[in-house]
């Protein structure tokens, strides 16, 4: 459930993704919803004509018995995985400053939950459980199905630009402040983030006020004025840094200067978005004009995923290599047996990212993801490329030895695992040792190492490219 955004109908700008708004009376509800909220519960008016985002998810496999049998346990859900994999790297909360960005307006969620359906009843109130904050309801503002799409676009620059996504965040604070000294700070930081993210040194108005002019105006008048507007801003936002107090003198004046310095922020945040990349400041600032870079290949970037599992393929073998000579290193040499204990994670967790990114750019023939997390990498593969490569680790996991046979997949995952009949050990594996890349990276900032099963992984790993290869020679 979002706040300060409607909608005018259903919008899916892609497949698994939808953004409504409810009806005004509480009765037309969808049940999922209705269920969740309580009628005498003052806040109850408050869902109405609200807009609700999904993100639609399979999982599986049932958890009833169609034979009519009543003495079963409830159960915990298995892990949903998302139904359309471009979406598996969504944010939420991003998204929704996206989306501020684009109806100049802010965006929040404000009621998250699962919605598993009619088998919410199998399951141990899982799918009655739900996150609530501040359900202040600030003035809606429209959006489209286009206008959402873009939603999407901006989203995915936020994991390659992480000035970007703070210049968002700084503005939307701007934006929501009341006092016109914390609107002027959070708006220099903003637009320190976007026009001077490369720039760290000298003076920063004349560049900072340069750079947003050139990038925005048409014209020659346009940038003068845009450039007065930056400069002002931003002058006076490093008054109330350094001085801790502001001229009130025309107020009307400077609330002009703020809100047209915000406009300023978020035009260049939606020209960057539309181009795709951050500008080249030495060409902006020289007349040139800041476009969509041309695509290559038909409007696909080449990823050679043949030579990213070939990769993975060098970096499994120099873990093994280090492994196989790890016995004769004695504590005597102490630096060498620690840079030997942190490698084996960090060759293991990268070379498997890699090969599952290999799957993804085999399936799209485009760019894969840009995550870290291993089983958001899985989970974003197609369900049969999933189920193939579940099959082949059972074939050769020691903890899915009985794992074919009648009647297993019926016992709940603690039990498959006692008796060796885990149905789905890749998924197990990739989800213990989702993080382990960011976790043995840091390792300097755990409070104790991290388990990691070098085994598992390797294993799993070498299913994950000997499938690839007979993937790519049928």
């Amino acid at each position: 459930m979002l706040k300060g955004v409607t909608t005018d109908g259903c919008l899916k700008p892609v497949d698994g993704l939808c953004l409504e708004t409810l009806p005004r009376n509480g009765d037309e509800f969808p049940r999922a919803l209705y269920v969740r909220i309580d009628e005498r519960d003052i806040r109850h008016v408050q869902y109405a004509q609200r807009a609700m985002l999904s993100l639609e998810h399979d999982v599986g496999p049932a958890l009833y018995s169609p034979d009519g049998e009543t003495d079963r346990q409830l159960q915990i859900p298995a892990r949903p995985s998302i139904r359309n994999p471009e979406l598996s790297s969504v944010s939420v909360i991003s998204l929704c400053r996206a989306m501020s960005v684009e109806t100049n307006n802010y965006v929040d969620w404000f009621m998250h939950w699962w919605d598993y359906g009619d088998v919410d009843a199998f399951f141990i109130n899982l799918g009655n459980l739900c996150l609530r904050r501040d359900m202040s309801n600030p003035p809606p503002g429209l959006v489209s199905e286009e206008q959402l799409g873009r939603c999407l676009e901006l989203h995915g620059l936020l994991d390659r630009f992480t000035r970007l996504d703070l210049c968002i965040s700084r503005w939307l604070r701007s934006k929501q402040a009341n006092a016109k000294e914390e609107q002027l700070v959070e708006l220099r930081i903003a637009l320190e983030s976007v026009l001077l993210a490369d720039d760290h040194e000298g003076e920063k108005t004349h560049r900072l006020a340069t750079r947003g002019a050139w990038l925005l105006g048409e014209t020659v008048d346009k940038r003068k004025a845009y450039f007065r507007t930056l400069r002002d801003a931003y002058g006076i936002a490093s008054t109330v840094l350094h001085a801790g107090s502001l001229n009130r003198k025309n107020t009307e004046k400077l609330a002009t200067t703020i809100g047209e310095a915000q406009d300023l922020c978020r035009a260049a945040i939606l020209r960057i978005t539309k181009a795709g990349d951050m500008p080249d400041w030495s060409d902006v600032v020289f007349g040139k004009r800041f476009r969509r870079a041309p695509d290559k290949n038909n409007g696909r970037v080449s990823w050679d995923a043949d030579s990213m599992i070939k990769n993975a393929m060098s970096l499994q073998r120099v873990a093994k290599e280090l492994n196989k000579n790890s016995g004769g290193v004695g504590q005597s040499d102490r630096w060498l047996f620690q840079g030997m204990f942190l490698a084996d994670p960090i060759l293991l967790s990268l070379a498997t990212e890699i090969a599952l990114k290999a799957w993804q750019c085999l399936e799209r023939g485009g760019a894969p993801n840009r995550t870290h997390d291993l089983l958001k990498l899985f989970d974003s593969l197609k369900k049969d490329t999933q189920e193939m490569l579940e099959a082949k680790m059972r074939k050769v996991s020691p903890y899915s030895v009985h794992a074919e046979q009648p009647g297993m997949q019926n016992l709940t995952p603690d039990l498959q695992d006692m008796v060796a009949a885990r149905r789905h050990p890749l998924r197990t594996v990739l989800s213990s040792h989702c993080e382990a890349f960011q976790r043995w990276r840091y390792s300097y900032e755990m409070k104790s190492f991290a388990i990691f099963e070098s085994g598992e992984i390797d294993l799993a790993l070498t299913v994950i490219i000997d499938a690839y290869g007979e993937r790519r020679r049928s």
